[in-house]
């Protein structure tokens, strides 16, 4: 290996271990704050063995190379909550060391549980369940954790929180607001360099180089350490050595309040929805970085691994850092060996033990956190402005100002909650009416003499046609029900007659919607209508048929098992108060042609090539697949073109006296496409292939005169078919 190559991995390497000690120091003090002041040494220490422990397992078996892991920033203020509630639940004379072995069991708890169902979830395949949580909601819980970061740096920087200072003197009020102006001056010139104004080597020259620069300078005005240390500026020394606690010894578990671990629960929550999006999200991150398809539930697996080795070390929630993978690549990192580097001296610093942090400033970890925390709400607040809808947005601003006033747990509940009123309102405003239309606009695929389809175009206004989707809930009922009721009290209409609805494409119907339908039953008896429920499947019509449909008909409603067959029964009840009904009984070739026929006198010779036949009911006349023999008129009956699939005969088309089946296979000369079969008796006029092979060599002009009647008809045919196209369409 060149050392050309090796350089930038050592590189690499260096810096992100220089990242994560300060980040450790950062966490631990941030976790391990206030009344746990004294044991600042131990969070930095857990925080430490997890970078070591979470980065060697994950450099070495993540997808992509060059991925680094780390004690989560997104997952410290929840660490931060479970802290607050075990040490506001402890009593006020509680020692010291079972206050802090107290917060270390719950932290390796929370890595343990994390650990295991992070593993259970990537062992499952069930990685893509994360993705149900609302984007909004994540996008506020992380600008929650961006707000909390940054007032974690200003406590970090202090010693103190906020609420505390208006109880201090002039002097110390001055020299606090100087340390936080510090840690928020480094924080956002960190934030520029990484964030704002990618810069790494300057990122690295001002965070590795502030430490010297904050000595240099106290030498300088030569204010002694001990001096700095009084007045906030270093950590004390005590610190080092404040708790002499060994977490792994027997007496030390003695001293852990165990009652007190079941209450974390609903923190605990939150840290395992957070741990598994912000693994996907990272992942997500990462490969558009790498260019690495990654595989997602292998992520969550060795994650799960690496949280349950945290937990039996007191460690915390670590896993894949997009953050620190994005710097590690920018400094040309592109292989394990810079992550897996970076680890190894995360665990050195670890057994060099406290003492290193007592000579890192403060104000130094408050502008990490600061960074950190600027991130996230740069995204989220700024950002997501430009990104989101606007009532997205909205979500992740009342999730951030309930995070910041009441809290997390407040804040994650409010959110999920206006997620869910967001939803609501935003399906309620798609209509659940894919298409509304008339029977005229959408017949059904029935085949009528001309004297019925001029009836039916203008009857058909009085059909509304509603083609229903989704699920119906009761924002969307409603509005099909006022849609129901526009129509019905739609003066200058026609008068309603029918109401079709189908439900091929429902999913489902909650109580709300049973009642809307009960509602348009009464709407129908008001104003005498009648509404056929079509396609209704056995799930929906059982949940019908408790308050709605207790029968298939009724003086109200109609169950039919398609849409077709629907509107087909609406026809045929239209048709029945019309003179041209009285037509149907009987239409004999002569009444089909004479319209259509260039010259009427020619037509007698034409109807003597016609053979009048018989069918008896039940007959398949045209079988599928069979070659084309002959094309029919039917003078009476009634015959179903049907189409065999492996479900069985679907209904394609039917038709009555006065019209032409079997044309296309005659004219094509194709085998045939579907099946007749004669629903009732049929008194039919065959003209074979034969009698017309025999009509064009002998009079090929009454030929041409049958294939313009023919032309004409498929015309009509196309017209129809266009009809019904331009309706779907509008």
């Amino acid at each position: 290996m060149s050392r050309r190559a090796l350089a930038p991995d050592l590189l690499a390497g260096l810096v992100l271990a220089a990242v994560c000690i300060v980040m450790a120091q950062s966490l631990g003090a941030l976790i391990f704050s206030g009344p746990l002041a004294a044991a600042a040494h131990l969070g930095t220490s857990a925080a430490l063995l997890t970078a070591c422990v979470s980065g060697l397992l994950i450099a070495r078996a993540a997808c992509a190379p060059g991925t680094i892991a780390t004690p989560q920033e997104r997952i410290a203020p929840l660490l931060v909550l479970i802290a607050q509630s075990i040490t506001t639940r402890l009593p006020d004379d509680a020692r010291p060391e079972s206050i802090a072995m107290t917060v270390l069991a719950a932290l390796a708890t929370t890595s343990l549980i994390t650990g295991i169902v992070l593993f259970a979830l990537g062992r499952w395949r069930l990685g893509s369940l994360t993705r149900y949580l609302p984007y909004p909601v994540m996008g506020g819980f992380l600008a929650g954790s961006g707000w909390l970061l940054v007032i974690g740096a200003v406590r970090v920087s202090t010693g103190a929180p906020p609420q505390a200072w208006s109880s201090l003197d002039a002097p110390r009020l001055s020299l606090v607001l100087a340390q936080v102006a510090a840690a928020l001056t480094l924080g956002l010139l960190l934030f520029t360099f990484i964030r704002l104004r990618p810069k790494p080597v300057l990122f690295t020259a001002l965070l590795i180089g502030s430490v010297p620069l904050f000595f240099l300078l106290l030498a300088g005005f030569g204010i002694p350490i001990a001096t700095a240390r009084d007045q906030g500026w270093l950590p004390s020394a005590h610190l080092a050595g404040g708790l002499s606690l060994n977490p792994w010894t027997l007496d030390a578990l003695r001293l852990v309040d165990w009652d007190l671990l079941p209450g974390i629960a609903p923190v605990v929550g939150s840290v395992l929805v957070t741990s598994a999006l912000s693994i996907l999200f990272n992942s997500s991150g990462v490969e558009l970085l790498t260019r690495t398809e990654l595989d997602l539930n292998r992520e969550l697996r060795i994650a799960g691994v690496s949280n349950v080795a945290n937990a039996f070390g007191f460690g915390l929630v670590g896993f894949q850092s997009l953050n620190l993978t994005r710097l590690g690549w920018d400094l040309g990192s592109r292989d394990r060996r810079a992550p897996t580097l970076a680890a190894a001296l995360c665990g050195l610093a670890w057994l060099a033990g406290p003492t290193p942090a007592t000579f890192f400033p403060r104000f130094v970890l408050g502008g990490i956190l600061c960074c950190l925390g600027l991130g996230f709400l740069h995204d989220w607040v700024l950002r997501a402005r430009h990104r989101l809808p606007r009532g997205d947005y909205a979500v992740v601003l009342v999730i951030l100002a309930v995070i910041g006033t009441l809290g997390y747990v407040q804040g994650v509940a409010v959110g999920l909650l206006a997620a869910l009123v967001l939803f609501v309102l935003n399906y309620s405003k798609v209509s659940v009416v894919t298409h509304a239309l008339t029977a005229s606009d959408h017949p059904s695929n029935v085949d009528r003499p001309p004297e019925h389809r001029n009836a039916l175009t203008a009857l058909g206004p009085q059909v509304l046609v509603l083609r229903l989707q989704g699920y119906l809930f009761f924002g969307t009922a409603s509005s099909l029900l006022r849609q129901i009721r526009h129509r019905a009290e739609n003066s200058s209409a026609s008068p309603l007659r029918f109401v079709a609805l189908d439900f091929q494409r429902v999913s489902g119907l909650d109580s709300s919607a049973v009642f809307s339908l009960t509602r348009a039953l009464q709407l129908a008896e008001k104003h005498r209508f009648q509404i056929v429920f079509t396609q209704l499947s056995p799930r929906l019509r059982q949940q019908l048929a408790v308050d709605v449909l207790r029968q298939d008909s009724g003086p109200q409603h109609r169950i039919l098992p398609t849409l077709d067959h629907g509107i087909e029964w609406c026809e045929e009840s239209l048709l029945s108060a019309t003179p041209a009904n009285q037509s149907e009984a009987s239409c004999p070739p002569r009444h089909v042609l004479e319209p259509y026929w260039p010259n009427p006198a020619a037509l007698t010779p034409f109807i003597e090539h016609l053979e009048r036949l018989v069918i008896p009911a039940g007959t398949c006349f045209i079988a599928q697949h069979s070659a084309p023999d002959a094309l029919y008129f039917i003078e009476s009956g009634r015959v179903t073109t049907a189409l065999a699939t492996p479900s069985g005969l679907n209904r394609n088309r039917r038709q009555g006296p006065g019209t032409v089946v079997g044309e296309l296979g005659l004219i094509l000369g194709v085998p045939r496409t579907a099946s007749v079969i004669a629903d009732t008796d049929l008194v039919v006029h065959r003209l074979s292939t034969g009698d017309l092979e025999r009509m064009k060599r002998e009079r090929p002009e009454l030929a041409a005169q049958f294939f313009e009647f023919l032309a004409h008809l498929l015309a009509e045919r196309v017209v129809h078919s266009n009809r019904i196209i331009r309706a779907f369409m509008e």
